[in-house]
């Protein structure tokens, strides 16, 4: 027998809004502590997660992936942060709680957020 219902309860036109319950959706999946995403200049675009600054974590974002500085607290968990290349401008996908990228490419985690926002 074949179950019909859509996978996706969720709904909304807004790219941001959306991502965001791709992020909540992520970080309950894949058992990250939180994911951010940031856009180049350090701006919060979406987040999921525990009680990790947000904005601080998306300010901290693109330093972080060029090696010109660490998260700026002291977490407990091992973080990574992933580009997403776009034009006209970068994104940034800061993860805690676990220290591969492997399991958001193997996810479909980045691609989605791509999808999602155009990119």
């Amino acid at each position: 027998m074949r179950n019909n219902r859509h996978h996706r309860t969720r709904r909304t036109q807004d790219p941001q809004q959306a991502v965001q319950h791709f992020l909540e959706t992520a970080v309950l999946k894949l058992g990250f502590r939180a994911l951010v995403l940031a856009d180049q200049q350090g701006e919060l675009v979406a987040a999921a997660g525990s009680d990790l600054d947000n904005v601080l974590a998306a300010q901290s974002a693109p330093a972080i992936f060029r090696d010109d500085e660490a998260y700026p607290e002291d977490v407990p968990d091992p973080y990574f942060v992933e580009p997403l290349p776009a034009q006209p401008k970068n994104y940034y996908l800061m993860a805690m709680g676990q220290s591969s990228p492997a399991v958001l490419k193997s996810s479909g985690t980045i691609t989605g957020i791509r999808r999602i926002l155009n990119l």
